[in-house]
């Protein structure tokens, strides 16, 4: 019975021989096969003089002349071997390569076969001969042998001779003792018997008995043939009972048998099946699955010094060259590969494993940092330049050309009411804020310091405008604003007024449109509904500035009034700022909608385009106001020129004195709105 095979890799089919390499594999026997790739696994596929130089004067070759095998033909039998195997022989295969490791094992496997079939005839012969000598002890041959010594007949062959029965037949004695001796020399050689020609049957005493005290039962006409064996001994694959398993196998306690581990690259192993290895053959290491492997997984190395794959301490690799861990090359990299530590497995918490191996704080365009996996992760659209969550679905900006929109998304066109700032890459709502309503005055505060522009005015507070009824907002909803109208004061007094300025500041790309039905007018009344910046006036520098003037009487004082009032609009973008104003009854469509398109407009009735007055660079954090003064800096010096003058007071104090000349002086606003605008 043929030991059994270990389990391997499935054989490959083999490639196509020559009629030459066919005739010289069959010139060579499984010994010199075996030898010729034993030698290429030392030295490798590259020097086949070595491997000559190795099989010359080689004992088991002392039948071959010393130069049989040379180096070209030690390199035709390798190549033969190889595809007899299913191998590509024109790969280069260095020493100790897993191709040459698997070619070896099929040779040697070979040669187990082959000994074990000679070991199998020659225990033939031997059962043939103890045969014999049963036959001869029970007197069965007797009579054969006085008829062949009577007929002058040779003696009777048996399994093997004795040097005794030789000598005596030499010396002439008769052949039939020469036979004798020969026999029963053989009976004390095999049994090793010091007493059988003392006494012939003393062999039959124990001839039964089994052969060792391992074995519980037996068969064989020896008993030389475990079948079972006693409790701490295990049956080996000779038929043996043995303590300790042979290298390959395990004992089963199940079984009571030695059973072959599950792969040839395992040295000891347990489980019901052998199927969990204990330690491995030179070459492989254990891996942490129970497997022999002759390469360990990424982030293992193969420790020669324990026969296991061994993973390194956080911020190292294992170098499979050297055998070592070796530190990674950046120290945001916990895990590692590569001769050089250059390639991240894992990156420390804060980083992330890019698709080139790195570890990063920021992963690339068009990829997240994923905290549960560790990995920049690509972002779900190509649109996305970040992006967040488990599986990147929410973006965070957009590549160029594309905004972001509410619902975390990358669109080219902003959705209904919003509109795409180019600065900030997302879409906003087109309606930033409006000042409309019972909350009017929520988002403003009431100045209380000295007028800038130096009127005769007294800036009063909310609470205090409120019980004067200078601040309210109306019944219809409306909000009102106005100076004192009731109050007769002395030449040179202030006039209790209200300025108000929005919490809110506002930048580049908003549009204010400001929906008033009345504006304060009356000698000496310099109202104003304006934008103003941090640290006015010294920011803004000397002069005047750039004044335009409406020639409509609709878009002022009594005119406006009578037209019942007008709406302004006012676009600050990156092109300047331009303002509309239309009266009652002209207004678009789309600002009272409440989607204003300033492209379908027409030509504003003021511009002050970039290219003379760069908007961005010169206004920045603009707040609303609302004022009414009386004279100071403009309207003051400009007032001797007025109808007022000529025909009511004579200066401008005479007429802030008056409280008949204030009546008109008040705001009455429906609501002004700031929108984005796409810039």
């Amino acid at each position: 019975m043929a030991p059994p095979a270990p389990k391997a890799a499935p054989e490959l089919p083999p490639l196509p021989l020559t009629d030459s390499e066919t005739a010289l594999l069959a010139s060579i026997v499984v010994t010199e096969k075996l030898l010729v790739v034993q030698a290429v696994h030392q030295l490798g596929s590259s020097d086949f003089r070595g491997v000559a130089k190795l099989l010359q004067g080689h004992a088991l070759l002392n039948k071959r002349s010393k130069n049989f095998f040379s180096a070209d033909k030690c390199q035709k039998v390798w190549v033969a071997l190889m595809k007899e195997t299913g191998l590509d022989p024109t790969e280069p295969q260095p020493p100790n390569s897993p191709v040459l490791l698997q070619l070896a094992k099929k040779y040697y496997m070979q040669r187990v076969y082959e000994l074990h079939a000679l070991m199998q005839l020659e225990e033939d012969k031997f059962r043939i001969t103890f045969s014999q000598i049963q036959e001869i002890k029970n007197g069965n041959w007797d009579d054969r042998m006085d008829s062949e010594v009577d007929n002058g007949g040779t003696p009777i062959p048996v399994g093997i001779p004795a040097s005794a029965a030789g000598e005596k037949a030499a010396a002439g004695e008769g052949e039939k003792e020469a036979s004798l001796v020969a026999i029963f020399s053989l009976v004390a050689y095999v049994t090793g018997r010091s007493d059988f020609h003392h006494n012939p049957r003393a062999l039959e005493a124990d001839s039964h008995d089994r052969h060792d005290s391992s074995i519980k039962t037996c068969t064989g006409n020896t008993g030389g043939k475990a079948l079972t064996c006693v409790s701490g001994y295990f049956l080996n694959p000779a038929k043996n009972c043995v303590k300790t398993c042979s290298t390959g196998y395990f004992a089963n306690k199940n079984t009571g048998k030695c059973v072959l581990c599950h792969d040839s690259s395992v040295k000891t192993c347990t489980g019901a099946n052998g199927g969990s290895a204990l330690t491995c053959f030179s070459g492989y290491y254990l891996n942490n699955a129970k497997n022999c492997v002759a390469t360990c997984s990424s982030g293992f190395f193969g420790d020669k010094n324990t026969g296991k794959c061994t993973t390194c301490s956080a911020g190292y690799f294992a170098n499979s060259r050297t055998g070592k861990c070796v530190l990674c090359h950046d120290s945001s990299v916990k895990t590692c590969t590569g001769d050089t530590g250059g390639a991240a497995l894992t990156c420390f918490s804060g980083y992330y494993l890019n698709s080139q191996k790195n570890c990063v704080e920021t992963c690339a365009t068009s990829f997240f940092g994923d905290t549960n996996t560790g990995k920049c992760t690509k972002c779900k659209d190509t649109t996305v330049a970040t992006c967040t969550g488990s599986n990147g679905g929410q973006a965070l900006t957009c590549v160029s050309g594309y905004y972001l929109n509410p619902s975390k998304n990358c669109v080219a066109t902003c959705p209904s009411k919003y509109v795409a700032n180019k600065s900030t890459g997302t879409c906003v709502p087109s309606l930033q804020k409006q000042y409309k309503g019972s909350t009017f005055f929520d988002d403003w505060t009431f100045n209380t310091f000295s007028d800038p522009t130096h009127g005769y005015v007294n800036y009063i507070n909310q609470s205090y405008a409120s019980q004067l009824g200078l601040a309210k907002v109306q019944s219809d909803g409306t909000a009102f604003m106005s100076v004192d109208s009731t109050s007769t004061l002395a030449s040179g007094a202030y006039r209790n007024s209200v300025r108000i300025t929005s919490n809110d500041a506002y930048n580049i790309g908003s549009l204010i449109i400001a929906d008033i039905a009345h504006v304060p007018y009356g000698c000496s009344v310099w109202p104003a509904f304006w934008a103003v910046g941090p640290n006015w006036p010294a920011s803004t520098g000397d002069g005047d500035g750039c004044s335009v003037i409406d020639p409509s009487t609709a878009s002022y004082g009594a005119g406006l009034a009578a037209a019942g009032g007008s709406v302004w609009a006012t676009q600050w973008d990156s092109t300047g700022i331009s303002i509309w104003r239309w009266t009652k009854g002209s207004v678009p469509a789309d600002v009272t909608s409440g989607s204003p398109s300033p492209s379908g407009w027409g030509t504003p009735v003021a511009n002050w385009p970039a290219s003379t007055c760069d908007p961005a660079s010169h206004f920045q954090d603009l707040q609303l106001v609302f004022d009414i003064t009386l004279c100071g800096d403009w309207a003051g010096t400009s007032y001797a020129s007025s109808s007022c003058a000529k025909t009511k007071f004579p200066t401008c104090a005479s007429a802030v004195t008056d409280p008949t000349n204030f009546e008109n002086a008040y705001f009455v606003v429906n609501s002004v709105s700031v929108y984005n605008i796409a810039i």
